[in-house]
């Protein structure tokens, strides 16, 4: 393990339907996606890195720029959502986003301060989970641009290099849902090719064949509803596109939308990496 490595990128979806507060009566359907969740946070827990960041496509954007988080802790509840008491507070990584910035400005990527902005639910679903793990270390959250602008491969660049520049040890995770249009009575109603997406963007991710994504059809990304394709995109091409311990935890999509949990990349060099993965299928 080398200065400033990110050890472990991984994805998680964000429906909020995945906590099992709100879930309620609804929790066996989703329960798969939930014992995924689950166990991807304890690994992330067993590797001990120093942050995490975190990359929502909920999180606001503004066009042809990236965003970080600033102010000095990360907070935000599932009010909107009918559930006020589920909320959360962690610190930020204020070295992390500093570099990010200054690297950014270096590099011509543009990057915008988030202040005063509660946390989406893009973010706070998947940190749930991380939380109820015992996490409670420094964090990131980005976001994205406008969609269809691109540039996924420089937001990774700058992910990984920022991590490079404070050092320490980095987990990077991709928040995305799939396609929103599976079924009948789906959140953006039903498209006959929502499902060949889903199928090949899981075979994309269960063969490591992260290139793939990019060779995609542009139609079918855009009929489908999907939220996963620029977070993912952004997360491997912070590894560098490696693909090491890649695995499909689990896929399902019971209310219309596709739910993937999945381990993107697990460097060799992180110690303890063999043995965080076998701990966690306990």
């Amino acid at each position: 393990m080398t200065r400033g490595d990110i050890i472990m990128a991984g994805l998680m979806p964000h429906a909020p339907v995945l906590i099992p507060e709100v879930a309620g009566e609804r929790l066996k359907e989703v329960e798969t996606s939930v014992d995924s969740m689950r166990r991807l946070s304890r690994m992330v827990l067993q590797l001990d890195p120093t942050r995490l960041v975190l990359i929502s496509p909920h999180a606001p954007r503004r066009p042809g720029m990236f965003g970080v988080w600033t102010d000095p802790s990360l907070k935000g509840s599932l009010r909107r959502f009918g559930f006020p008491r589920i909320m959360m507070e962690l610190p930020n990584d204020l070295l992390w986003t500093t570099a990010a910035r200054d690297l950014a400005v270096e590099h011509g990527i543009h990057l915008w301060v988030i202040d005063d902005e509660p946390l989406d639910h893009g973010a706070l679903v998947p940190l749930r989970f991380l939380e109820e793990a015992g996490w409670a270390g420094p964090t990131v959250v980005v976001s994205l641009n406008e969609p269809g602008e691109g540039g996924m491969l420089d937001l990774g660049d700058c992910i990984r290099h920022a991590s490079g520049h404070v050092g320490g040890t980095t987990v990077v995770i991709a928040s995305g849902d799939m396609s929103h249009r599976l079924k009948a009575g789906a959140p953006a109603g039903f498209h006959r090719d929502a499902a060949r997406f889903d199928e090949a963007f899981v075979e994309i991710v269960r063969t490591g064949d992260y290139r793939g994504l990019e060779s995609l059809d542009l139609e079918l990304i855009q009929s489908v509803g999907e939220d996963v394709m620029d977070s993912t995109v952004a997360a491997v091409a912070s590894v560098g596109f490696r693909n090491q311990g890649h695995e499909v935890l689990s896929y399902e999509g019971p209310f219309g939308v596709g739910y993937c949990v999945a381990i993107l990349h697990q460097g060799e060099g992180s110690e303890g990496t063999k043995d965080a993965h076998e701990r966690s299928k306990d």
